[in-house]
């Protein structure tokens, strides 16, 4: 799987040279998770990566795909441990979802 090996380069690229940005970002959705208008974009951001993978899976295993990479993004971030494990972490669960 191709797009295993791009979306484990941005996953780790999200732990790595873009830790900062990350960091950023979970602190402002929960800092605004009560504002209607901050729910609104993230309903939108939802529905926007649902659309991307639609042609590849059904809509729950994309949604699994999402939150199973937001997990892993969150505990290498707070861990601070080496992401090198995430490529493995990433091909395994899109095989195991998708085949």
């Amino acid at each position: 799987m191709a797009w295993a090996e791009e979306l484990a380069d941005w996953l780790i690229g999200q732990v790595t040279t873009e830790r900062d940005v990350a960091v950023a970002l979970y602190r402002l959705q929960i800092e605004l998770a009560d504002e209607p208008s901050a729910r609104r974009t993230h309903h939108d951001w939802g529905r926007g990566l649902r659309a991307l993978g639609e042609g590849v899976a059904p809509d729950l295993d994309v949604r699994l795909i999402v939150a199973a990479l937001d997990g892993l993004r969150l505990s290498v971030l707070l861990s601070g441990e080496d992401p090198a494990w995430l490529r493995d972490a990433v091909r395994r669960q899109l095989q195991a979802l998708l085949g």
